[in-house]
């Protein structure tokens, strides 16, 4: 098998994260689980300063939204992480954990990330446990698929507010705002994946796989995606991907979903 080598989670959408209510709900969701409460939180990548909540929501209250205003957390104790949150017209969150977390939390990680989707309401969201793949060039087939559905599943950054979503992985959220692009009757009919509506409003989507998705073979991972993805690609609607001299980039769909930002009376 081979190891895992990123933990990553993104969140993007339309929510106004200088509102007080919506920020102290995000915090008290990040604090819900011991094992994932920052420790750390700063308006400085290079600064570890010691979490504070108060200190956080005062930061995001204050926070001019036609500026990027980016709070950075981070853990060094177990579930180590670091990430971080903008605060602006064109919110988002990215948390990239150590690879090397111990299984025994992903349980609990996909219940915390969870509670963190249910107060942000994200239009995507993904949270992405990736095995390793070689590239440049890739040596096997296999780990040319890895690195697409690498790809689509791990939306970085910003990259989202330009592009619109770019694709499901192993657990996917998406806003009813994204699902209204789709025929319902064609969504339905996506090979492979489970799809459960959530009480905030949005999808959680899943690959059919066993319950512990994660122990699932590389092969067998993809075998499984890679006909769920074909079929939404067909819409146009996520980013497509394309060999640019043996390096996959991504460039925007026929029908690109346009992402929302926070409205601004």
């Amino acid at each position: 098998m081979r190891p895992i080598d990123r933990i990553s989670f993104v969140l993007f959408g339309p929510t106004n994260l200088k509102e007080a209510e919506t920020i102290e709900s995000l915090l008290h969701a990040l604090e819900s689980d011991k094992k994932f409460i920052p420790e750390f939180a700063s308006d400085d990548e290079r600064r570890n300063k010691t979490y504070d909540r108060e200190w956080c929501i005062r930061k995001s209250e204050n926070a001019d939204l036609f500026s990027e205003n980016f709070i950075y957390i981070k853990r060094s104790h177990v579930a180590k992480y670091s990430g971080y949150y903008s605060v602006s017209k064109k919110p988002f969150m990215k948390i990239d954990f150590d690879a090397k977390l111990s299984e025994k939390h992903f349980t609990g990680l996909i219940s915390w990330s969870q509670r963190i989707v249910t107060v942000f309401k994200p239009d995507y969201s993904s949270l992405s446990i990736r095995r390793s793949y070689e590239e440049n060039p890739w040596p096997t087939d296999l780990d040319r698929a890895m690195n697409s559905f690498s790809l689509a599943s791990s939306n970085y950054n910003a990259g989202y507010y330009r592009g619109g979503p770019t694709g499901i992985g192993m657990y996917t959220w998406l806003s009813d705002y994204i699902m209204d692009h789709f025929d319902s009757n064609y969504f339905a009919e996506t090979p492979n994946i489970l799809a459960k509506k959530q009480d905030w409003g949005g999808t959680f989507i899943t690959l059919n796989l066993e319950e512990e998705p994660w122990k699932t073979e590389p092969q067998k991972l993809i075998d499984t995606w890679h006909p769920a993805m074909q079929h939404l690609w067909k819409t146009g609607c996520f980013m497509e991907q394309y060999n640019d001299r043996g390096i996959l980039r991504l460039r925007k769909g026929e029908n690109q979903i346009l992402p929302r930002e926070v409205l601004i009376d």
